[in-house]
């Protein structure tokens, strides 16, 4: 997993690098339009098009047959009933191409949440600094001290929560330079990134958290490489500051707007493709 991540963090990082000089939303259209070209693209050639047109006809008629006899209580509940058997029947005959692009989907979600979901911390910024223990090594690492560099402060004494065996501070920044935080135990050396720009809104990665050994932790947080399974850790955060990606002066989530457009591009190219969805 660490090497799938390696190689899709840098195949991301290469692919927003053509597009540095664009403002990070209109980067997000882009993609999330190209995205929904190739979903249209993947249903043309992985579902059973027949099929989905001849449904397609029969929900066409019974819409046709609520609007001709619609004083007719009768035959519009039987026109209802059967639209909604057609419709099931027409998304289950989806499902297959739906299995094929979900993989692909996540994991361009996941790697596009690196770059959009959070912004970096700014000079005078502070951020929570968590450490997860293992349960086995809560008991002699309560103690533990993290080594800070030159452009982090610390500002709390350690608070320490022993049912969820976590270790927490808070950080701020003093120099906009990004910085890595580390911790000894015994021989091992554990680090983990911290993003800091002189720009609050630079568009850059953000690494939030340095996984655990699981695999949904592994998936979810792709940048740094995961924690051994035998050690003492389970996972380190910091707790940067979410991104804003307004859309005429609504702040939608990055996601929304991704799937929006997406199902919008799809739709579009539909007569193009000639694609029944």
């Amino acid at each position: 997993m660490n090497t799938l991540n390696r190689f899709l963090n840098d195949s991301t990082g290469i692919v927003l690098s053509l597009f540095s000089a664009w403002p990070p939303l209109a980067t997000l259209v882009l993609l999330s339009a190209l995205f929904g070209i190739v979903v249209a693209i993947v249903f043309r050639w992985t579902s059973n098009q027949a099929k989905l047109r001849r449904i397609a006809d029969l929900c066409s008629a019974q819409i046709l047959a609520i609007k001709l006899f619609k004083d007719e209580p009768k035959a519009v509940f039987g026109a209802f009933g059967r639209l909604l058997r057609y419709s099931l029947l027409r998304v289950w005959t989806l499902v297959p191409s739906m299995l094929v692009i979900m993989i692909p989907a996540v994991l361009l979600l996941v790697h596009l949440a690196v770059w959009y979901e959070y912004r970096p911390l700014s000079t005078g910024e502070s951020a929570v600094l968590e450490v997860q223990l293992a349960d086995g090594a809560w008991a002699e690492h309560q103690e533990l001290t993290p080594e800070l560099p030159s452009q982090l402060t610390l500002e709390t004494p350690s608070l320490r929560d022993a049912q969820e065996k976590s270790i927490l501070w808070r950080v701020r920044v003093t120099k906009p330079v990004p910085a890595t935080i580390r911790w000894q135990i015994g021989s091992n050396v554990f680090d983990k990134q911290v993003a800091v720009s002189a720009q609050k809104e630079a568009f850059t990665p953000v690494s939030v958290r340095r996984p655990g050994p699981g695999l949904w932790d592994r998936l979810l947080h792709p940048v740094e490489p995961a924690l051994e399974k035998d050690g003492p850790l389970r996972g380190i955060a910091v707790q940067c500051p979410r991104r804003s990606t307004p859309v005429f002066g609504w702040d939608i989530p990055w996601w929304v707007t991704f799937l929006i457009v997406s199902i919008l591009a799809a739709i579009l190219v539909r007569p193009l493709i000639k694609v029944q969805f």
